[in-house]
Parts: C-alpha cells; sequence; structure tokens
C-alpha cells in the first residue's frame, strides 16, 4: 500500500530540517523533543529509509530526506493555505486576547489591526497583565490565547520568537556608572526581572530598586526622567532611548521566549487569530 503523509509528520520533519535541531523543532511546535523523535521515526518507517542524520552539529537531511523537504514544504504551503482560506469565511465571534502590555504596541498592535481589517466580524478583546498573570487567567478559561514571556527551562506553549533582552537607559542621563546601580523594574512576578538581578549579582555589582511598577509606560517613565535604567526585549525599545552593555560595564543578558498559549479548545476565528500571530512574529524570529 502507498504511503500517505500525515501533515504534523511533514510539519515535524520540516521544522527538524529549518532549525536542525529536534529541541528546537519542539519549541517551535509546542511538542517535547521525545516526541518530535517520534514524529520522525513514523515517517521514516513510512518511507522505509532514513531522513536525518543526527549529530554534534545538529540534524540534517539525508539525501531521501532532501528529496521529501521540497515536496513537504509545498504540500504544507497548499494545505496551510486551504485552512486559512476556510477558516477566513464568515468568521465571527469573541477572541479574548493576553499580552503584556510592553509586547502590546511594538509586537502585537501592527498585527491585530490587519486581523480586525481583514475579518470585521470578529470581536477581538485584547487584555493586558503581566505573563504570570495572563498564564493564570487562560488556565481558568477568562482567556483564550495568550502570547507572553515562557519562563526558562518551560517547554509548554508554542515558541513564537525569541528576543535578546537589552538594559535601557535614558538618551540624556548617564545612570550605569552609579553604584548602586538604581533600577526600574517590573514587579516581583515579571520574568525579566530575575535575570537582570542575577546578571548583576553574577558581575558584582550592587542595586537598589529605584522605581516598580506594573505598566510599561510607567517604567519609560522613570527610566526616561532619569531615575533608573530598565532591562527590556529588544523589540519593544521604543525611540529615544539608549541601547546600553558592555561597553557601559553592564554584564550581558540572557535571550527570553515569546510563546503563545491557547485553550485545549478553540473557535475558528481563535484558530485563524493564532496562525496570524505565529506567522506575523515568527517571520521576524532571531
Amino acid at each position: 500500500m502507498r504511503p500517505t503523509f500525515d501533515i504534523d509528520l511533514l510539519r515535524c520533519f520540516v521544522a527538524t530540517v529549518d532549525h536542525a535541531s529536534l529541541t528546537l523543532a519542539g519549541d517551535k511546535l509546542g511538542r517535547s523533543q521525545p516526541a518530535v523523535t517520534a514524529q520522525i521515526k513514523r515517517l521514516e518507517a513510512m518511507i522505509g529509509r532514513p531522513l536525518l542524520t543526527r549529530g554534534r552539529n545538529g540534524a540534517h537531511p539525508t539525501e531521501d530526506g532532501v528529496r521529501l523537504l521540497g515536496h513537504a514544504r509545498r504540500l504544507l504551503r497548499d494545505h496551510d493555505a486551504a485552512v486559512d482560506d476556510l477558516l477566513a469565511i464568515g468568521a465571527e465571534g469573541l477572541i479574548r486576547f493576553g499580552v503584556p502590555d510592553d509586547y502590546e504596541g511594538p509586537f502585537v498592535t501592527p498585527l491585530i489591526a490587519a486581523f480586525t481589517r481583514a475579518q470585521p466580524r470578529v470581536n477581538l478583546e485584547v487584555h493586558c497583565a503581566c505573563s504570570q498573570v495572563l498564564r493564570a487567567r487562560l488556565a481558568v478559561d477568562q482567556l483564550d490565547l495568550v502570547l507572553c514571556t515562557r519562563l526558562p527551562g518551560a517547554e509548554e506553549g508554542q515558541l513564537v520568537r525569541r528576543e535578546p533582552l537589552q538594559w535601557i537607559g535614558a538618551m540624556d542621563h548617564r545612570l550605569e556608572s552609579q553604584r548602586p546601580l538604581p533600577l526600574a523594574l517590573f514587579t516581583e512576578d515579571c520574568a525579566f526581572r530575575p535575570h537582570a538581578l542575577g546578571a548583576l549579582q553574577a558581575a558584582g555589582i550592587p542595586m537598589r530598586n529605584a522605581y516598580t511598577g506594573s505598566s510599561f509606560a510607567g517604567i519609560l517613565s522613570a527610566v526616561s526622567a532619569g531615575l533608573a535604567i530598565t532591562v527590556l526585549a529588544r523589540g519593544t525599545v521604543p525611540p529615544g532611548f539608549r541601547v546600553m552593555g558592555a561597553e557601559e560595564g553592564l554584564p550581558p543578558l540572557p535571550e527570553t521566549d515569546i510563546a503563545l498559549y491557547q485553550r485545549e479548545s478553540l473557535s475558528p476565528a481563535a484558530r485563524l487569530f493564532a496562525r496570524h500571530v505565529i506567522e506575523g512574529l515568527g517571520a521576524a524570529r532571531g
């Protein structure tokens, strides 16, 4: 019997080749590394030949894998276009979408505007709060989709984008040499806070809390006024602020994962918006 390709298996294979890693493919697809490995093995069993070689340099396609890759990309493109077309027809209803306010402006507002223009019968509600609060609200079905920072080492959610964290200061204030270093940070449940404090502690730089707030606007106001410096994801830094690093004597900061979380059961409109967000932000993924 001729094998019939499963779209999920092909998507897993393409993601693995694109990232040269089973683990990173799992991040993108919201699956564990063992689950990705099992799907690749299923696909190889259907074809009867290895599709990937795995080594210290990552996972790479075999000769048969290269032949399959082009077909798989075309099948996925046609499949996804068909799904989007069908979902878009008559899409309507309410979507409750959660996002931290520091992500909402630069990352999400253009995507929301484009989606609402294309789907005028969909009522999209945007709820802004910190990542921890949004995930908690999703867990009790108060939200349908949440785009937020994923905790270090966590595997839940679908990885959409990685953003480097940056030290940020005002253009006309030089606070980076002050000791203790004045910081403006979000409240205790902010995912960026432990990165900032841990980096300073490792570098032996004393700090003090000059401003603690729950809004992006409040943090930026404190920095702009010369009260403190802060830490932001690179893509959220607005014009008029300085990006700082080693030249200013500040320690390096890690990347942060931005992931999309969703309810177990989504409406067609919510599934369409989820794909819109993933593709829109994933195109600029670092």
